[in-house]
């Protein structure tokens, strides 16, 4: 299918792509208004909807309408548009969701604005000018405002709707780029790709309206919010995951100071080392995943990172695991110390949470580098 759409393609100025699941209550019209509103243009084109395995009339819909068609197995908004966009051959394409949340009429200025402009995508911002009820209020004014600064503040780029599904393409541009994800954090991935591969990007202002379907859309907010900020911030410049692992590290150089004071009452030591060690490990969770995934990404998609670098050196040298070890040897002294206490007392009752609290800051520190060895291991 992928040689055959190459090759409609590769005789048109622009391909306008949909990528569709289930669209049949607005597949029809959209079709139509992009028609309608190119028809009065002087533009080679062709109208192409992706469709990901559609079990509704999306499919005989598109083709009643005399459009393209490219099936697509693989499931995901990112696989869909990815799949395509490397298949079809003409100069520029445009993308936008099916759903008729996008306006068609914004396809010829983002058409002249690549165009007459040294610029290689140019995308939609939707937060300014919005129908009423067109979208939800936490991802207006939460979600897409704070993913787009991350990116904006990770990779120097000025976004402002990094979630935005209208982005106009100089095919040409993205032969060679390698895309990963294949869920809607694929509208992040283009940024990232982008500035990794020195491509230039603008912003105009588009209209957003209310889609024309009665049911609901099919991104779920907290799932696909978190799997935006995980690959943002997997993919951020070194100096931020070590920021990470600085705080991290701090967290536990004063926990293991408190652990030596002998304080009075009013002195909230306990609060503090119990609240520090809940702290971190929370945030460790965080941590360990992005490092877990910016491994995968050094090894598959050509990510540059010297901390990984620097951890794969010193697996190399077996120092992850002697590090590991060192903690260990750290944990088995603590505890010797306390049942030689506990002993010199008669085995009687002991209060040594000092110790304790040692302990739990070593076997932590620790695991972090035997995660950091098996890691690379299975990376391998």
């Amino acid at each position: 299918m992928s040689n055959d759409i190459s090759e409609k393609t590769k005789n048109y100025e622009l391909t306008v792509l949909l990528p569709a699941l289930n669209e049949e209550e607005s597949i029809g019209r959209i079709i139509e208004e992009i028609k309608n509103v190119l028809s009065k243009k002087n533009i080679n084109y062709c109208i192409l909807v992706s469709d990901n395995g559609s079990s509704d009339n999306t499919i005989k819909i598109a083709k009643d309408h005399n459009v393209l068609i490219n099936h697509v197995k693989d499931k995901g908004y990112g696989s869909n548009l990815k799949t395509s966009i490397k298949d079809v051959k003409s100069k520029y394409l445009i993308f936008f969701d099916s759903d008729g949340s996008y306006d068609p009429n914004e396809i010829v200025p983002m058409y002249e604005e690549i165009k007459q402009s040294n610029i290689d995508m140019v995308y939609g911002n939707r937060l300014i000018r919005q129908e009423k009820n067109s979208m939800p209020f936490l991802n207006r004014y939460l979600g897409t405002p704070v993913l787009s600064k991350l990116i904006s503040i990770f990779f120097g780029l000025k976004v402002k709707d990094c979630n935005s599904g209208m982005r106009m393409l100089k095919l040409q541009s993205f032969e060679k780029v390698n895309f990963f994800c294949k869920g809607m954090e694929f509208a992040s991935e283009m940024f990232i790709k982008s500035k990794f591969n020195n491509l230039n990007i603008k912003e105009i202002i588009i209209n957003f309206r209310k889609d024309f379907r009665s049911g609901s859309p099919h991104l779920s907010r907290w799932r696909d919010g978190w799997r935006h900020l995980r690959y943002i911030v997997a993919n951020a410049p070194d100096k931020f995951i070590n920021l990470l692992s600085k705080i991290y590290l701090i967290n536990y150089a004063i926990i293991f100071i408190l652990s030596f004071y002998n304080v009075d009452n009013n002195f909230p030591r306990y609060h503090t080392i119990f609240s520090l060690l809940a702290i971190n490990y929370l945030f460790s969770a965080f941590f360990l995943g992005i490092v877990s995934i910016r491994i995968y990404l050094v090894n598959i998609s050509s990510l540059e990172s010297k901390l990984i670098s620097r951890l794969k050196e010193m697996k190399k040298n077996n120092m992850l695991m002697k590090i590991f070890m060192f903690f260990i040897f750290l944990t088995i002294m603590e505890l010797i110390i306390v049942l030689l206490k506990w002993y010199l007392t008669g085995f009687g009752e002991l209060a040594e949470i000092n110790h304790m609290i040692r302990i739990l800051v070593y076997s932590a520190v620790g695991s972090f580098f035997m995660y950091f060895d098996l890691q690379l291991e299975s990376r391998e």
